[in-house]
């Protein structure tokens, strides 16, 4: 069998309507397994930036801990749904209980640190996730078959959702706190904040037959199949390089990021056999 390497792709650009970008992302590679996370910080709130920049930061630390505690690159479906969530959440509220202490060493409002976050775990065969808040998933399958894997949460208005930072959704973690494992045939994963889903995902459409608005959440294949060749052919190339492209694209590569107010992130991740 034929070792399986990730190559990820990812960049932040900042929206029309705001004067600094506050998503922030981060990722990593460990042998066949890749970890993703995005964290978007709630647009009203003054120091947003820095809140998602470390629930992405720490995102990323703790769960890679997690993953080297279970072996999860070499020792797949190890893990059962309900362990995943019960320890997922836990990684997460210790998240939300460190921006608590930041926010208290920095005299902040611990709410002006608020921000979404979306973590998945990926390897060949699975997707381990777990997300509060807005933004979208997606992953594309061997049948090559796009499917979405989170459920954005959106409150009673437009713009309304949750962060890590609210209160209330530690008790109410069953209605606030979408956690999943997808069993299936890995090719690419695509994380994004939801400044990016017009673009790239079939959102909120009247429909027809029910006379009601619905969200669709359905990843467009014609703007993630090129995508993904395109990470394929340039493979070999430095992050660095890669992701200067992928920004550059954010910023001005589709009418609808050149009109977005909203500031845009995606994180691609393509496995392939080398």
């Amino acid at each position: 069998m034929k070792d399986i390497c990730w190559k990820i792709t990812a960049a932040s650009a900042k929206g029309k309507g705001h004067k600094e970008c506050q998503d922030s992302f981060a990722y990593e590679v460990l042998d066949n397994l890749s970890i993703c996370v995005i964290a978007d910080g709630a647009g009203s709130q003054k120091n947003a930036k820095l809140g998602s920049l470390l629930a992405s930061q720490l995102a990323l630390k703790f769960f890679k801990q997690y993953v080297l505690k279970y072996d999860l690159s070499n020792t797949p479906n190890i893990i059962s749904k309900d362990v995943w969530r019960k320890e997922s959440i836990a990684i997460v509220k210790k998240i939300r209980d460190r921006l608590e202490r930041i926010a208290i060493k920095k005299e902040y409002d611990l709410n002006s640190m608020a921000s979404t976050l979306i973590v998945a775990i990926s390897t060949p065969k699975a997707i381990y996730t777990i997300h509060i808040g807005d933004g979208r998933a997606a992953y594309l399958n061997i049948e090559n078959a796009w499917n979405s894997f989170i459920t954005p949460y959106m409150g009673e208005e437009v713009g309304m959702t949750v962060f890590v930072t609210s209160e209330y959704i530690w008790k109410y973690s069953q209605e606030y706190i979408e956690t999943n494992i997808i069993y299936d045939d890995i090719k690419a994963i695509a994380l994004l904040s939801d400044g990016a889903e017009n673009a790239s995902f079939k959102c909120i459409n009247f429909n027809e037959e029910s006379q009601q608005y619905m969200d669709f959440n359905q990843p467009h294949p014609g703007f993630y199949n090129p995508l993904v060749k395109f990470v394929l052919e340039n493979k070999d190339k430095p992050d660095k390089d890669l992701n200067a492209v992928w920004k550059k694209f954010l910023e001005d590569g589709t009418p609808s990021f050149v009109r977005e107010s909203d500031d845009k992130t995606i994180i691609l991740g393509v496995n392939y056999a080398v």
